[in-house]
């Protein structure tokens, strides 16, 4: 059995594939610079994503 995708189908997968990505480097990029914006302006640590507190420990200010 073959089956054939037509253009648009190809471009509608892409594209999905494409938000998914920009989606996942968002997150990677707001979580890796989370616990210095913190650390910076003084915030709360419950203001801080899931993975910044985690690390508080050893992110917080002395």
């Amino acid at each position: 059995m073959s089956t054939t995708f037509s253009p648009r189908a190809w471009a509608i997968f892409l594209l999905v594939v494409a938000a998914d990505v920009l989606d996942l480097l968002s997150t990677t990029v707001t979580n890796v610079a989370a616990p210095t914006v913190v650390r910076d302006l003084g915030a709360s640590w419950s203001l801080a994503p899931g993975s910044a507190r985690a690390t508080r420990s050893r992110w917080a200010p002395s």
